[in-house]
């Protein structure tokens, strides 16, 4: 009788080993290096570039910003790999003849202003860049910079002396198409009202269709 239990013993314990030997089920496998990230589409790819006459195909919203007739259109965007567009708006008219005795660009701002010709503002877009509304302010109050609102919109706004005035740079996240855009004051302009004209028509005017045809 006792050999039975022996035997009936053993034979449970290596019924109990054989089941424990079954492999059990795979869990479902996580690729936990990519679990966290999320992909952002950026407006235009890295690399791409819009032309100014796509950016700005009609300058009487800038004229209007700025209250003078804007005359050129310039594409910069050669000169700035990193921008999507860098467009510089020139005054309507004939430049006038160089003087004989060359002028710094101090002495002919605080002399003549912005004459014809001149550069009244220039309008950069950067589109494969991402900036958060929060990381956009954070940003523009460590760099001693000051926070405004153009069209309901934050603006970031830069003030670096020009002989004994001012000159303006405008930072805005357009809303319509994520893209930061940079309206920087021409050589010549000390007048912060015509930077914030020329940042609000690009706000205005700027939107999807502006960058859709980028190269």
């Amino acid at each position: 009788m006792k050999n039975f239990v022996l035997i009936l013993s053993i034979l449970c314990l290596n019924s109990i080993a054989c089941k424990s030997s079954d492999p059990l089920p795979e869990a479902p496998k996580r690729d936990i290096k990519n679990a966290n990230i999320v992909k952002i589409e950026m407006p235009v790819p890295a690399g791409r570039h819009v032309a100014c006459t796509d950016l700005i195909p009609d300058l009487a919203p800038y004229s209007k910003g700025i209250g003078e007739d804007i005359g050129v259109l310039n594409d910069m965007t050669k000169t700035n790999t990193k921008a999507t567009a860098m467009c510089a708006l020139h005054k309507a008219g004939k430049a006038p003849k160089q003087n004989m005795n060359p002028q710094t660009e101090l002495e002919k701002t605080a002399i003549h202003g912005v004459l014809a010709g001149d550069e009244y503002c220039t309008v950069s877009t950067y589109c494969s860049i991402f900036m958060e509304d929060e990381d956009f302010t954070k940003k523009c109050e460590k760099d001693g910079n000051r926070l405004s609102e153009l069209n309901g919109n934050r603006a970031c706004v830069r003030e670096t002396i020009r002989g004994p005035k001012y000159a303006y740079t405008y930072k805005i996240i357009e809303p319509d198409t994520k893209c930061l855009l940079e309206v920087m004051g021409g050589p010549s302009v000390t007048d912060e009202n015509i930077v914030q004209g020329c940042a609000r028509a690009a706000v205005d005017s700027i939107n999807k269709g502006s960058i859709a045809n980028h190269k």
